[in-house]
């Protein structure tokens, strides 16, 4: 119960943030929202503030930004926004407003990222540099079976001379299912090794089994947190997408892909460990959710944002029935894809 709970709260804060991205972009650029809502089905309370009416849902996953004009397509819709000035319409807006509004969410999501590590960055500060000597190595993976060992110092990777631990972590991250050639310093000795990282589908990268040596924290100011904050979420965005490119040309396996029961399960987990690692995985959520809806996939803002640029290219808009069918589409193959996912969360779990 603590994990469902704990999981609601983190998606609650990351759906949240998401529409209150769009909220607040049409808010600004003059869009009447006619209803914010967290939560999906029927309304639990609400309460009108303005011309916008804000609401609970039962269900505590998901919610909305209703926006005036936002679906001209559907009888619904005309009906509610036939009383409603054409300049608060979304869709009597300029493009720039209207890819501004739909981009609004994905971007608060990275921002939710930013601020979490920033934060952590902040209260507890950044690792100092760490060596390229192993700490540790794990039963059971990759570097116990190829005999490395706690001590060895590595040198080089593929031929790339290492100098810190962030040189041995950018190699083994990226490069899941490929061979490497590891050489190291052991006593007085030099030694080489073929190693294959393993893909890690909780981090979504490579891994062979080692840690480094431990380090000391160094306290850093607000403006260098920031900065490492923005760093860290820089860094994640381009590993999702070698992961997602490594899927694609079938260098790694998509097993590793969660649903919803996969990351609930990943969540009570984390908890285990700590606040510092929830509020990670957090940030590494809701990277995942932004990016994710900013794919050209029907139903999604990505989808959406490629009607605006046909739309650019064409000098009018796609009919609105054919763009909603099109999304109805997406929508239901979301869902299919959701399914499937969560079945094999679940025999996943027996």
């Amino acid at each position: 119960m603590q994990t469902l709970i704990l999981s609601i709260i983190i998606f609650g804060i990351i759906i949240f943030v998401h529409e209150f991205g769009h909220y607040s972009v049409a808010k600004i650029t003059g869009v009447k929202v006619e209803e914010f809502a967290l939560g999906m089905g029927p309304k639990l309370i609400g309460k009108q503030w303005g011309e916008t009416y804000y609401s609970f849902r039962v269900f505590p996953l998901g919610g909305f930004c209703h926006m005036a004009g936002e679906n001209t397509g559907e009888s619904l819709e005309q009906k509610n926004t036939s009383q409603v000035d054409i300049s608060k319409r979304f869709d009597k807006k300029p493009l720039h407003v209207r890819f501004a509004v739909i981009a609004a969410g994905s971007i608060m999501n990275l921002l939710l990222a930013v601020l979490i590590f920033s934060s952590v960055f902040a209260i507890i500060g950044i690792p100092s540099q760490l060596s390229n000597e192993i700490g540790s190595v794990l039963p059971g993976t990759p570097a116990e079976s190829a005999g490395l060992l706690p001590g060895d110092k590595i040198i080089r990777i593929n031929g790339t001379v290492i100098e810190d631990w962030s040189g041995v972590t950018g190699y083994i991250h990226n490069n899941p299912g490929e061979e490497l050639t590891i050489e190291l310093e052991r006593a007085e000795d030099k030694m080489v090794f073929k190693i294959t990282p393993e893909f890690n589908s909780d981090t979504q990268t490579g891994m062979i089994g080692i840690t480094s040596t431990n380090s000391n924290m160094v306290k850093v100011g607000v403006l260098n947190s920031i900065r490492f904050g923005t760093l860290k979420t820089v860094e994640i965005i381009q590993l999702t997408f070698q992961s997602i490119g490594q899927m694609i040309t079938g260098k790694v396996s998509a097993e590793g892909i969660s649903g919803p029961v996969g990351i609930i399960k990943i969540i009570g987990e984390t908890a285990n460990y700590g606040l510092l690692y929830v509020a990670n995985l957090t940030a590494l959520i809701s990277i995942n959710i932004g990016l994710l809806n900013l794919f050209p996939i029907p139903a999604l803002d990505g989808s959406r944002l490629l009607f605006l640029f046909a739309e650019l290219i064409r000098g009018k808009p796609v009919p609105a029935a054919k763009e909603n069918m099109i999304h109805f589409l997406g929508f239901v193959f979301l869902m299919s894809i959701m399914l499937f996912v969560t079945y094999k969360d679940i025999i996943k779990l027996f």
